[in-house]
């Protein structure tokens, strides 16, 4: 074979090749158009990435966008195209990323402030002498303003001091009801015995001595639940 031959040859391949590749880099995408089947869109694009079925539309969702189908015809496209899908990509990293960059600087904003304030708190002598009901609400709104640092124990703390507060309290009103009835009855049975005195019938000294059993049954109840609620005294 000549040289000229094997050049013209050799000349013809390359050009066949770079124009297969120039075919294949310009080749443009495929595109969904509307009316198309199921099968037609699958063979265009391949199986989608996900779908999902609302009603009787069926959408199928790819890297370049979402085709809707009813009844398994394409009734919309949103596709668009690899260098678009690339930049949404891009923008959309790169907006996460930012996100992500400012909710961890606002975390580190909130850990440093919140364990400034908490000693502060802590420190304070005022802040610790203020009511449990107080103490607890502002521990609280520490907890919601800076929720990375951990005032779990305060919280605590603070609702455990108002409770046994509330129950004081519960107990001084028992107390109180109770010296209250107590006090009714003493003035009943003063009532009662000068009745007795007065009163000559059997059948109402009968009532009389009835009543007064019953008073004195809860007169002892009343004086049982008064030790129960009377704080015991320090040693």
């Amino acid at each position: 074979m000549k040289y000229s031959t094997v050049l013209s040859l050799g000349l013809a391949g390359f050009l066949l090749a770079a124009g297969s590749a120039l075919s294949l880099i310009a080749a443009p995408e495929s595109e969904v158009e509307i009316g198309e089947s199921i099968h037609a869109v699958i063979a265009k694009l391949g199986e989608p990435e996900g779908q999902f079925q609302q009603g009787r539309i069926l959408t199928f969702y790819y890297s370049r966008g979402m085709v809707d189908f009813t009844d398994g015809i394409v009734v919309k496209s949103t596709l668009v195209s690899s260098d678009e899908a690339r930049q949404i990509r891009q923008a959309r990293e790169r907006l996460e990323a930012d996100q992500r960059s400012r909710a961890e600087a606002e975390q580190n904003r909130l850990t440093r402030e919140g364990a400034t304030e908490l000693q502060r708190r802590l420190d304070d002598k005022a802040f610790a002498a203020q009511p449990p009901d107080v103490r607890l609400a502002a521990w609280q709104d520490f907890a919601r303003r800076y929720p990375y640092t951990d005032v779990t124990a305060q919280i605590a703390g603070a609702n455990q001091n108002l409770n046994q507060v509330l129950r004081q309290q519960q107990a001084q009103e028992g107390i109180q009801r109770i010296d209250q009835r107590r006090t009714e009855i003493k003035a009943r049975f003063h009532q009662l015995d000068k009745d007795y005195a007065a009163s000559l019938a059997n059948w109402k000294r009968n009532e009389i001595t009835a009543e007064r059993n019953h008073l004195n049954a809860e007169l002892a109840e009343l004086n049982s639940r008064l030790l129960t609620l009377k704080p015991a005294p320090k040693p």
